[in-house]
């Protein structure tokens, strides 16, 4: 894209080096920010912050979780429903940001907490929920989050509530699993890829039995659909 827009011909890694010495040149080194980020969050602790931080052998950020005293005040009334949202390395630590977020009387989302990883390991997610469960001294009755292993692994191992994987995500890998199916049958299609958010459950049931039935869809595509009806039902009875 940038050596069309600009007729040149350099290669990715020429571009990663030029993009980072550029932000380096705007905004200073990644390691500074961090570091004063850290100091920053520890300061907060006096005025009633939760953080946790632990560093590398090279003393490098390796993972945080901060709850600010608005956080605290709104996990005492919003646990009936917690969302995990890990983005994958947008930052300019080059790390995970983990939103932890909760649904207020409002219905809108409201920050629970937040933490920097530099890797999504069952380890890791260990040491998140852990620091979460010392916060907020009770369990929330669902958790909701993508499909990711270590995420389940770590709430699993921390709580004992209701885990149910996110309808939106189910959705995605449905369409990528089913796209054939767009090409040859496009009604069924899309009545598959909208099985999350089916709550009839007769409807449920017939998408369910067209999909079985049909000869447009492969035995592989049946089998992926029979081993990911109990996170679709999960996720139907938090409705």
């Amino acid at each position: 894209m940038i050596n069309k827009q600009f007729d040149t011909n350099f290669e990715e890694p020429q571009i990663k080096y030029r993009v980072n010495k550029l932000l380096q040149m705007t905004y200073g080194k990644a390691e500074e920010d961090a570091y004063l980020f850290v100091q920053l969050a520890l300061e907060q602790e006096k005025n009633g912050a939760k953080f946790w931080v632990e560093l590398d052998e090279e003393q490098r950020l390796k993972r945080c979780l901060f709850i600010s005293p608005e956080m605290l005040s709104y996990a005492q009334y919003f646990l009936d429903i917690v969302i995990v949202d890990s983005t994958y390395k947008r930052n300019r630590f080059n790390m995970d940001l983990v939103n932890i977020l909760g649904i207020n009387n409002y219905g809108k989302n409201v920050m629970l907490a937040f933490g920097l990883i530099n890797d999504e390991t069952t380890l890791t997610y260990n040491w998140i929920f852990n620091k979460l469960k010392k916060a907020w001294r009770r369990d929330p009755f669902n958790f909701v989050s993508d499909e990711c292993a270590s995420i389940l692994n770590g709430i699993k191992n921390n709580f004992n509530s209701r885990q149910i994987v996110c309808g939106w995500h189910i959705q995605k890998n449905l369409i990528s699993h089913f796209s054939s199916l767009s090409k040859k049958d496009r009604s069924l299609y899309q009545r598959t890829i909208s099985l999350p958010f089916v709550t009839n459950e007769v409807k449920y049931q017939k998408i369910l039995s067209d999909i079985q039935n049909s000869q447009d869809v492969s035995d592989t595509q049946k089998e992926y659909i029979k081993k990911k009806q109990r996170q679709i039902i999960s996720g139907l009875n938090a409705y």
